[in-house]
C-alpha cells in the first residue's frame, strides 16, 4: 500500500487528503484511491482517470464512485469500450442541485422533484440528485415522473420540500429490491414514513413504542426509526430483537449517540459484531465525554507518550467508538491519571472545543490512509498548545508568539504554516510570551494572510505581508469604533423608551388614584389614546403609545463586517 492510499472508500465524507483520481473527460467526477484500485485500475479504460497530484489539497473531495449509478455506468463503459455514457451523466449531473438530506428546503423552480407515477404513497417525492444517483440504475426510473409547473403551482408559494430519497431506509430498500419487488419497496418506505423520528441524544421515547434490543448487551435499545435506517438492511439485523417492554415510563435510543451510530456503520463494513458490542457497552457504562471532563476515567494516549504530562488523550468512549472499529487500537496505550483529577478528552464533541474538527480530520486521515506520522506530529505539537485566538486579543504566558515587530502568529498557526517554510529561521520573534498587561491577536489564521505568507516565502519579501497586517489592525479599530457607536445608539434608544414607559406607568397610576376619589364628569384624551378622568391619565396613555411605536433597531453590522472580511 502506498502512503496516502485510502484503505476504504470515504464515501460522502469530504476529504482534503489522500490520493484522488479525476475523470479526465468531464469535470465533477472524482474517485478515491480505494475505488480506483477496486474498480478502475485493472480495466482497459483506466486511463480515463488521472491522479490528482499531492496528498494535501486546497479543496475537499467526496468519492463520486461510491454512487450506485456511477458504478453501473462504469461497468457499461468497460463492456462497451467507451466512456460516452459516463461523460453524458457527469455533464448532466453537475447541473442538478445536490440533495439537501432529510431537511426541509424551499421548493425553488430550479430544484427538480420526482413523484410516483401511480401515487402509491401520498406526497412522496425525491429530488433530482437522488433520482439520478439511486433510482435510475436499479430499473426504477419508470416508476417516477418529474413534477412539472402545474403540480408546483397547485402547492402554492413558499412551499418547503423534504426529499424522501434522502432517508437511508429508502435508499437501502431501493438497493435491496430494485424493481423486482416494487410492492415490498413501497412497504418499507411506508413503514419508515410512519415511524416517529428518533428522539435524539437523551430524548425520551414513550414506553408504548417498540424498540430493538441487542443480544449480548444489557440495556441497549434502538428506536424504530434508527432500526429501519441503520439495522434492518445490515448484516447485523439477526442480532437485534423487537421489544415493547423496555422500561417503565420512557427510554432513550442508544443509536442516537453520534459516535455509536458511526461505530455501527464501521463495524458493519468490517462485519465485526464484537467490536460493536464493545462500543455499545462502553457508551452505556463509561462516563460521558463532556466539556466538564471525566474524573478517575480510563484514558488512551499515543504509544510513546505514556509519561508525557501534556499527551494527547481520548476517553474510553471515543476510543471504543472511533479508534477500535477502524482497527487502530494498537496505536494507543491505556493510561490512568492521579485519583480525583478530572481530565478533558481532546476529541470531545462540544462547541467549546475549537480544535475538535481539525483533530478528527487528521485522525480520519491517519486511520483512512495509515499515515500515522502525520497525526503523531500533530498530536504531539498542535493538539497540546492553546487554540488559535483568531481575532480575539489575548495575553499572558500561556500564549507564545512568532513573527516580526509588524505581525505575529500564535503557536498553532506557526506550527501549521511557518514550520518548514523558507522564512521560519529568519523571523526575529520565536516563541515569546507577552506580559499580562499586553495583548495580541493572531494574524496567520485566515486564508488571505496565509496566502500572503506563502507569497512572501516565494519572493523572500515580507513587505506585502507587513502592509496587510498593518491594514488589518487599522480596519479592525475602525470597525470596532463603528460597532460601538451603533451599540451606543441602540442603548440610548432602549433607555429612552424605558424612561417613557416608566413615566407612562406613573401617570396612569396617578389617574387611577384620582379616579378612585370621585368622578368630576369631565373627560380628557381623544379617540387614539382613549378617555380618562384626569389629564395625567390621558398624558400617560399618549406617552405609552409613543413609547410603543418607538423603534429600537438591532444594529446592522453588515457594512462594518464587510470591511473587516475584506482584509481579514
Amino acid at each position: 500500500m502506498v502512503r496516502g492510499d485510502f484503505i476504504d472508500c470515504p464515501k460522502s465524507a469530504p476529504c482534503d487528503f489522500g490520493h484522488w483520481y479525476k475523470f479526465a473527460h468531464a469535470d465533477g467526477l472524482d474517485a478515491c484511491s480505494a475505488c480506483y484500485t477496486a474498480h478502475i485500475a485493472h480495466t482497459r479504460l483506466a486511463q480515463a482517470f488521472k491522479e490528482r497530484p499531492g496528498l494535501e489539497h486546497e479543496s475537499s473531495f467526496i468519492c463520486d464512485f461510491d454512487i450506485p449509478r456511477v458504478k453501473a455506468l462504469w461497468r457499461d463503459c468497460v463492456a462497451r469500450g467507451s466512456v460516452d455514457s459516463l461523460v453524458s451523466y457527469t455533464a448532466r449531473r453537475t447541473t442538478v442541485i445536490p440533495c439537501a438530506g432529510p431537511t426541509a428546503v424551499e421548493l425553488t423552480d430550479d430544484r427538480k422533484i420526482y413523484g410516483l407515477v401511480n401515487n402509491e404513497i401520498d406526497d412522496f417525492g425525491i429530488c433530482g440528485a437522488c433520482y439520478e444517483d439511486f433510482f435510475v440504475s436499479n430499473g426504477m426510473a419508470h416508476r417516477f415522473v418529474e413534477r412539472g409547473p402545474a403540480y408546483r403551482a397547485s402547492l402554492g408559494k413558499n412551499v418547503s420540500f423534504i426529499c424522501d430519497g434522502a432517508t437511508r431506509t429508502t435508499r437501502s430498500a431501493a438497493r435491496a429490491y430494485q424493481d423486482r419487488d416494487w410492492q415490498t419497496f413501497i412497504g418499507w418506505v411506508r413503514g419508515r414514513r410512519a415511524a416517529p423520528d428518533c428522539a435524539g441524544l437523551g430524548g425520551a421515547v414513550p414506553d408504548n413504542r417498540r424498540g430493538w434490543t441487542l443480544a449480548g448487551v444489557d440495556d441497549f435499545a434502538a428506536c424504530e426509526a434508527c432500526h429501519l435506517d441503520h439495522i434492518a438492511f445490515s448484516s447485523f439485523r439477526p442480532h437485534f430483537q423487537p421489544n415493547t417492554k423496555l422500561h417503565p415510563g420512557t427510554w432513550t435510543c442508544d443509536l442516537a449517540h453520534p459516535l455509536l451510530k458511526s461505530a455501527f456503520d464501521v463495524c458493519v463494513e468490517r462485519n465485526n459484531i464484537k467490536l460493536f458490542h464493545n462500543a455499545a457497552q462502553t457508551v452505556l457504562q463509561a462516563s460521558a465525554c463532556t466539556e466538564g471532563g471525566i474524573e478517575d476515567g480510563l484514558w488512551f494516549v499515543l504509544k510513546g507518550s505514556e509519561s508525557d504530562e501534556n499527551a494527547f488523550k481520548m476517553c474510553a468512549v471515543c476510543y471504543a467508538c472511533i479508534v477500535l472499529p477502524d482497527g487502530a487500537g494498537d496505536k494507543f496505550s491505556p493510561r490512568r491519571f492521579p485519583a480525583g483529577t478530572a481530565q478533558k478528552c481532546d476529541l470531545r464533541l462540544t462547541d467549546k472545543n475549537p480544535r475538535v474538527f481539525p483533530t478528527l480530520m487528521r485522525l480520519a486521515r491517519a486511520m483512512g490512509t495509515q499515515d500515522w506520522e502525520y497525526f503523531d506530529s500533530y498530536a504531539k505539537t498542535v493538539a497540546i498548545i492553546p487554540p488559535c485566538p483568531r481575532d480575539t486579543r489575548v495575553g499572558g504566558s500561556r500564549y507564545k508568539w512568532y513573527g516580526t515587530s509588524s505581525w505575529a502568529a500564535c503557536a498553532e498557526c506557526h506550527q501549521e504554516v511557518v514550520v518548514g517554510s523558507s522564512l521560519e529561521h529568519l523571523l526575529p520573534i520565536k516563541g515569546e510570551a507577552l506580559p499580562e498587561s499586553r495583548v495580541h491577536w493572531c494574524e496567520l489564521y485566515s486564508p488571505r494572510m496565509r496566502r500572503l505568507y506563502a507569497r512572501a516565502c516565494e519572493t523572500h519579501d515580507v513587505s506585502e505581508l507587513e502592509t496587510a497586517a498593518l491594514q488589518r489592525t487599522q480596519v479592525h479599530a475602525q470597525v470596532q469604533m463603528m460597532m460601538q457607536v451603533q451599540n451606543m445608539q441602540m442603548g440610548e434608544q432602549i433607555r429612552q423608551k424605558n424612561r417613557m414607559l416608566l413615566n407612562a406607568s406613573m401617570l396612569r397610576g396617578a389617574d387611577l388614584i384620582a379616579s378612585s376619589v370621585g368622578d368630576s364628569g369631565y373627560r380628557y384624551g381623544n379617540s387614539s389614546t382613549g378617555w380618562f378622568q384626569t389629564h395625567a391619565g390621558a398624558e400617560g396613555a399618549a406617552l405609552y403609545n409613543q413609547a410603543s411605536s418607538m423603534r429600537t433597531d438591532v444594529p446592522n453590522f453588515s457594512g462594518a463586517l464587510g470591511m473587516w472580511h475584506s482584509v481579514e
